[in-house]
């Protein structure tokens, strides 16, 4: 086995540290039981929706609001994903297909879990927790099997001694196998128990009454349907007592509820309160289903005969949890829709209810008439649905959360994303008005969680800064650019994150691209454009008290010093007579002497320059790849990953300066390329870029990490037309940030990822009106 993939095993499994699951229950401060976040002990209120997705043809029998693994969309479950977050909602639940987790042996299918759990690694990328759906019957093609033809059979044989012993195992079975997929736990809600079977069949009275049943409950004589009754509702208590220390004794903090579906004929048959009896059992939560035509027009009378069907008159000691709101099957409109949902949640929080999950998500077969395929194109367009009953969003950043780290992590800021035409102070067409949000929105991706956005707006610069603190990062390197007084995509820095509310929490440092841009005059690197340069810095930025210093020295970092060395004489010329003016206005601001970084795409071009205090890198998007950068073609991102560490190795024993290990988070300059008549002869993709296997690059990189110099950097936060970001986007979620949070502060609970609300997303948008709006519309398109 290569190193890259012990390496990546290794970062699965430790996908999910710290290992526990996250929510718990207790008793609300008003008496109501509650879910709650252990890590923040705020309440948690589930609100979500089920992921459904459906293969084109099912298999014979198979049920029809199976999740199926092997047939989402990656890029159609990202979509799916990211819409649910971008308006609060933080639950994802789960349904288990019982016809394809286990193998025609009887087996668990291995692919199955392993697709489960990457699932679930992307809900938690985004911020989400998933509630996975048990089935609790004997799967239909295991061989123990008694009766394939109805899922297991009926409900005494459900609960008998055999049956239920089988399904013990296969649940301690199945959570094993989902850690060792490397499913984080912290991300899993819990684990619904599906209870149809036991409220829609009886035990058979084909037989002669009465008659003996042994179930594990104990021995019962049926005389009667009430005595059946009180058999079902005992051994039920029993079975679902048994199906949670099952769970509990291979994942000891994991929360185990039951789905119930009302007893017919609604509002139900007063002998069977299966509910209530529940309410006693050692269940952690209740899940009450409801379907539209279980509740009468008005919604506070339907509400209350749902909850008299429940058997529900009093408050019970479990939090009660609202599940499948079956919203296409009666409404006509979308408006009627909204607005009997709305009365339905209102009136189940009334009762108790803590939590709801609407049904469905993602699923274009489950549209009835009048909406069919055009209601998701409603939804995706109108948000009525989704913002009608969207949990309550910040209006504001929340105050960043610092955790500490085993070194002080960096990212590369790539600025500019204000640019729109008539916007800047030149009186010529230049770099600053050619948005590049346009060329990226000619592609269904990347997608950032904050949209397209104007980061010369101080609060966009506080959510990067929040989520940026979250994450364990503590310095920005801004790309910067001057040249003989003139500047380019200044407004990032100074009129965005220089005004940003939390912008003291976050050193920053310059990082000066000297290359070729729409400049008045050629590029100028001589002494006296040096001694200018120096002296706004030195006023502008090198002063304030969050500008990054190493030894008490401010850092500045240089693209290209070859080229300035050789205006200046070569490299001793520069030392002896430019560095010394250079630190004298340094010394003139009460600040040491300069800390040099020099900067390079390929390092090891650098390894023999003496002057200055560290070599690193920018982009190490080319390594080891027979297709030449810059050249059409791809190449795996996991080549990258596995090339990385022998790369550095290389450049630390080479290097005549110490070398600031750092990584790249993918590559993709397709939208550069391909978008306005560029040129797509220049188009180069890593592919396969995944949060677990950068975090692979973090491990590698952190262990080279020298204690004379504990620092480490990332290309890039936010280098979109690249492909090389790690700022939350809609394909990766938050991933990359917990990768560095998990990677450098190990010690520190998943974070909470806050999000700015739809609205404050479209007030930050460059792009305005039908040009966002048919942007948005490619999200779901292929490339």
């Amino acid at each position: 086995m290569t190193w890259i993939a012990l390496m990546a095993m290794a970062a699965c499994a430790a996908t999910g540290e710290p290992a526990g699951h996250r929510i718990g229950t207790r008793q609300g401060e008003d008496g109501i039981y509650e879910f709650y976040d252990r890590i923040t002990g705020e309440s948690f209120q589930p609100a979500g929706f089920s992921f459904v997705r459906l293969e084109e043809e099912l298999l014979p029998g198979s049920p029809h609001a199976n999740f199926s693994p092997d047939y989402f969309d990656l890029d159609r479950a990202n979509n799916a994903l990211a819409s649910m977050g971008e308006y609060g909602y933080n639950t994802v639940r789960v349904l288990i297909n019982g016809f394809e987790v286990v193998e025609e042996d009887g087996a668990l299918s291995m692919d199955y879990m392993n697709n489960l759990a990457s699932f679930i690694r992307r809900v938690r990328d985004h911020g989400m927790q998933t509630l996975v759906v048990m089935p609790i019957y004997i799967p239909a093609r295991h061989p123990e099997n008694p009766a394939p033809e109805t899922f297991g059979g009926s409900n005494w044989l459900l609960l008998a001694e055999e049956a239920v012993a089988f399904r013990e195992a296969f649940l301690k079975e199945f959570v094993l196998a989902l850690q060792d997929a490397g499913a984080p736990m912290n991300a899993v809600l819990g684990y619904d128990l599906s209870e149809w079977y036991f409220t829609r069949n009886h035990p058979p009275f084909s037989q002669t009454l009465p008659y003996e049943v042994e179930t594990i409950a104990g021995s019962y004589t049926i005389a009667n349907e009430d005595d059946a009754h009180a058999m079902m509702r005992e051994g039920f208590v029993t079975f679902c007592n048994r199906m949670s220390a099952a769970i509990q004794s291979v994942a000891p903090d994991a929360l185990v509820g039951i789905d119930l579906f009302p007893s017919e004929p609604f509002p139900g048959d007063p002998r069977f309160h299966d509910p209530i009896a529940l309410f006693g059992s050692d269940l952690d939560y209740i899940g009450l289903q409801l379907y539209p035509h279980f509740v009468a027009e008005t919604g506070e009378e339907g509400m209350d005969a749902l909850f008299e069907g429940f058997g529900i008159t009093v408050l019970p000691d479990k939090p009660l949890l609202m599940e499948e709101f079956g919203l296409l099957r009666q409404q006509k409109t979308l408006d009627e829709a909204v607005e009997s949902l709305q009365t339905w949640i209102k009136a189940a929080e009334a009762r108790g209810v803590r939590g709801w999950i609407m049904w469905s998500y993602d699923c274009f077969e489950q549209a009835h008439p009048p909406f069919g395929e055009d209601f998701w194109l409603a939804v995706e367009n109108n948000n009525q649905i989704l913002r009608a009953l969207a949990p309550p969003m910040p209006d504001s950043v929340p105050p960043p959360q610092p955790i500490e780290t085993e070194a002080r992590v960096g990212v590369y800021i790539f600025p500019g994303w204000y640019r729109d035409e008539g916007t800047t102070d030149y009186d010529y067409p230049n770099h600053d008005e050619e948005s590049e949000w346009r060329l990226i929105a000619e592609f269904a991706h990347p997608r950032p969680v904050l949209g397209f956005y104007d980061d010369s707006l101080p609060e966009v610069n506080d959510w990067h800064i929040q989520w940026a603190i979250e994450a364990g990062i503590s310095w920005f390197a801004f790309d910067w650019y001057w040249n003989a007084g003139e500047k380019r995509l200044s407004w990032s820095l100074e009129k965005g994150f220089l005004e940003a509310e939390y912008n003291e929490q976050m050193d920053f440092c310059i990082h000066w691209c000297n290359h070729g841009l729409d400049w008045r005059e050629p590029l100028d690197f001589s002494a006296e454009a040096l001694i200018e340069m120096m002296a706004y810095m030195a006023e502008h930025y090198f002063t304030r008290p969050n500008y990054l210093t190493i030894d008490g020295r401010p850092v500045l970092m240089i693209w290209d010093i070859r080229s300035v060395f050789e205006a200046n004489g070569g490299e001793e010329a520069f030392a002896a007579d430019v560095l010394p003016q250079l630190n004298a206005i340094c010394h003139d601001h009460g600040l040491k002497d300069l800390f040099l970084i020099h900067v390079d795409n390929a390092p090891l071009r650098i390894a023999d320059i003496e002057i200055g205090d560290v070599i690193t890198g920018y982009s190490y998007a080319h390594l080891t790849t027979d297709t030449p950068f810059g050249l059409p073609g791809a190449a795996p991102y996991s080549e990258l990953v596995d090339a990385l560490p022998s790369h550095w190795d290389r450049i630390i024993e080479t290097a005549r300066l110490p070398f600031l290990i750092g990584t790249q988070s993918g590559w993709d300059s397709t939208p550069r390329t391909l978008a306005h008549d560029r040129n797509p002869d220049h188009r180069w993709v890593r592919t396969g870029n995944t949060a677990d296997l950068f975090k692979v690059t973090l491990e590698a990189g952190k262990m080279r990490i020298p204690d004379e110099l504990p620092y480490f950097l990332v290309e890039a936060w936010n280098e979109w037309g690249e492909g090389s970001f790690i700022e939350p986007s809609r394909s990766h979620g938050f991933g990359h940030l917990e990768a560095i949070r998990q990677a450098f502060a190990p010690e520190a609970p998943p974070a909470t990822w806050h999000r700015p609300s739809p609205e404050q997303v479209k007030a930050y948008s460059v792009l305005k009106g039908e040009e966002l709006e048919a942007a948005r519309r490619r999200e779901h398109k292929p490339d």
